[in-house]
């Protein structure tokens, strides 16, 4: 059975003249040492991504990805190139119940105005079962519109070809999760007191929605007691037993392997799913997980098309580095 599109929603222009060709050509960070199999581990990944998609050509050029499509509706569109670009790394991280410096940095927030002026708050929840301490301390922000210019909005990916600019200047969406790492960077220079161990890591993940935008919140995760990029022998799309969307992941040997030790460690812990750095679910590990089987739930906002493309992407493999737009044109 062939295997569905990962980006298409409806099908490109229907068969009988010749399709037009739009090409987008992407630039990608690489160190100098592995640019040449970063390019061609790049293609790989979006040849496979792009599976299904008929007429489309994946090249590189420059040291740059370029990827040639034939005409398609415009939501399908949209949605390529909102996730094309996606790195697609998974990251199985434990969060740390010894959240001392996130306790520290919550306290010190309700004093301070600039945490009040950009709409910092702190948050607590029960820590897991068996934990001394009954509160977990975390921090949450909503997102926010900032007036950026065009070169800051294009290096914080939040650019579009059809925004309009004003004397150089575009409104973005900034989120609440850059909104707590500017904060937590910046008090944690000014405050040695206020900053991360370095063992450790700050994660993000939406929670909730707040006045239509999404409302962000902290995980504290450990560096050390994680699995990153663990292969990935299969994914797919599905539901749970509430009938919310979820993606369900079967890892190979070396992943299975690596995964039961790492949650007979953990047991009681929260094991948060990260993707692309973000944060998209936390359950607790009740027992551990030997079979090397995983369910990710999406949450309530979530619809079956984002667990389809999420399903996809992680199966394709993760790229070397991001992909940003450098250039889009129409070809004779």
């Amino acid at each position: 059975m062939r295997a569905a599109p990962l980006l298409v929603l409806a099908a490109a222009c229907g068969s009988g003249a010749p399709k037009p060709v739009t090409r987008t050509e992407y630039e990608i960070e690489l160190a100098p040492a592995a640019a040449a199999t970063g390019l061609d581990e790049a293609v790989r990944v979006v040849r496979a991504r792009l599976h299904g998609v008929d007429g489309a050509r994946v090249s590189t050029e420059r040291g740059r990805v370029i990827v040639d499509l034939p005409a398609m509706q415009a939501a399908a569109r949209y949605s390529l190139d909102a996730t094309l670009p996606r790195r697609g790394q998974l990251v199985l991280a434990v969060v740390d119940r010894d959240d001392g410096p996130m306790t520290v940095i919550a306290d010190h927030l309700t004093r301070d105005p600039d945490a009040s002026a950009l709409r910092i708050d702190a948050a607590t929840e029960p820590r897991p079962i068996g934990a001394s301490d009954g509160r977990h301390r975390y921090l949450v922000a909503p997102d926010r519109e900032e007036n950026l210019t065009t070169d800051d909005a294009r290096a914080r990916g939040c650019w579009r070809r059809d925004q309009m600019v004003h004397d150089g200047r575009v409104t973005c969406i900034v989120t609440g999760r850059e909104v707590l790492s500017r904060y937590l960077r910046a008090v944690g220079e000014a405050d040695a007191s206020l900053r991360i161990p370095d063992d450790h890591e700050v994660g993000f993940g939406v929670i909730a929605e707040q006045g239509r935008r999404p409302l962000w919140r902290t995980y504290y995760l450990d560096r050390d007691d994680r699995l990153t990029s663990p292969a990935i022998a299969r994914a797919a799309a599905g539901v749970d037993d509430g009938g919310h969307p979820q993606v369900r992941l079967a890892l190979d040997e070396r992943g299975t392997h690596e995964l039961r030790a790492l949650t007979t460690a953990a047991i009681g812990e929260q094991l948060a799913f990260v993707v692309d750095d973000q944060v998209l679910s936390a359950p607790t590990i009740a027992a551990p997980l030997t079979a090397g089987r995983l369910a990710l739930s999406l949450g309530d906002d979530a619809g079956a098309f984002e667990a389809r493309e999420l399903a996809a992407i992680l199966r394709s493999g993760p790229l070397p580095a991001p992909l940003r737009e450098a250039s889009v044109s129409e070809l004779p």
